[in-house]
């Protein structure tokens, strides 16, 4: 079992490392870790009571394993501020090529737009511009962003990058908070992008979009999965 690493569960529910196997045993002899000590195995990949590993089989004292009422659940890991721009910038470039794709049939009038724009601005042709730019590049960005949040956690910017949209207990987000979620978001925008932003110096790494619904961006757990579906009404 040399260089297996070893986690436990102390008394106190917290995640505490433990090193190497005979590190571990040391804790063991210390009284720090018991029969019904919860141990992860580095190399297993999964959480078993002290006790169901074979390696300490006669490292722990005999006596029935008493055992919490339920295994640990994941570690909640807020994201990096880079690691959140880097999956933003993937995400923007992906909606990008969908709204050239979508918006192929009439890219001649776009284009007969932005000439008119530049070479003589009025304020008819830039609505107009407008106008026909966010009525198609909004609702394909609500579709991307809410589907994505709303039926896998994670838009394909964040999953490159190991990341999930979760509520503030680490729970999955509903349809209706992945909405409320992207609306919100057209506010981090509007506050000249300060929204974003407010995730390089908040705690938790939240945005302002983030907070109105409820939601963290949070590094995939390693050892277990998310909670089960939450239910709103």
């Amino acid at each position: 079992m040399k260089g297996v690493d070893y986690k436990i569960i102390g008394a106190d529910g917290r995640e505490y490392s433990a090193g190497s196997v005979d590190e571990l045993r040391q804790w063991i002899e210390d009284r720090r870790v018991g029969p019904g000590t919860w141990v992860w195995n580095g190399s297993e990949q999964r959480w078993q009571p002290a006790s169901a590993w074979p390696e300490f089989k006669w490292d722990l004292p005999a006596a029935p394993p008493v055992l919490p009422i339920a295994p640990p659940g994941p570690v909640i890991r807020d994201a990096d501020f880079p690691l959140r721009a880097a999956a933003f910038v993937v995400d923007t470039l992906a909606v990008g090529m969908l709204f050239s794709l979508v918006t192929l049939p009439w890219a001649d009038t776009f284009n007969a737009l932005q000439e008119a724009m530049t070479n003589k601005p009025d304020l008819g042709v830039i609505l107009r511009f407008y106008a026909l730019f966010l009525g198609t590049f909004l609702p394909l960005r609500l579709l991307y962003n809410v589907g994505f949040h709303a039926g896998t956690g994670a838009t394909p910017g964040k999953m490159l990058f190991g990341l999930r949209v979760v509520r503030v207990d680490g729970s999955p987000i509903t349809f209706q908070r992945a909405l409320l979620r992207f609306f919100a978001e057209l506010a981090s925008i509007a506050a000249f992008g300060f929204g974003y932003f407010l995730a390089a110096m908040h705690p938790e790494r939240r945005t302002l979009h983030d907070l109105v619904a409820g939601t963290r961006v949070v590094r995939r757990p390693v050892h277990a999965p998310i909670a089960a579906d939450e239910t709103e009404s």
